[in-house]
């Protein structure tokens, strides 16, 4: 009789301890979504960044397309500035990365991800 209840507190036991290591591996895959989720975001950011930010020139970059455009001619930097176009698309791609990993994480919240 009592070995009865010594192998079964060892199975309850071992019952637990699984119980106990699902959940810790539960919550490791719930924060490595996290992360894929935020490095996709900044990924996508990054592509935009780095399409723009290339030292080539696409006409995004004129002086008179730009904030530079109300200066006089010899107030102007001797650098080729952003123009208009540019800072529209730096200014949307990191309110939209930002807005969109927000969406992201609001929506794996919801589901219980997180």
């Amino acid at each position: 009789v009592h070995l009865r209840s010594l192998v079964e507190a060892m199975d309850n036991t071992k019952a637990e301890l699984q119980l106990r290591v699902a959940s810790s591996q539960n919550r490791l895959l719930r924060a490595e979504v996290g992360f894929v989720m935020a490095m996709f975001w900044l990924a996508a950011a990054g592509l935009v960044a780095g399409g723009y930010g290339m030292n080539l020139h696409n006409g995004s970059e004129w002086q008179t397309a730009g904030p530079f455009d109300a200066l006089k001619p010899s107030h102007r930097p001797n650098f080729d500035g952003p123009s208009w176009v540019a800072l529209e698309v730096i200014w949307g791609t990191t309110i939209g990365s930002a807005f969109g990993a927000v969406l992201m994480a609001v929506g794996l919240y919801h589901y219980g991800v997180f």
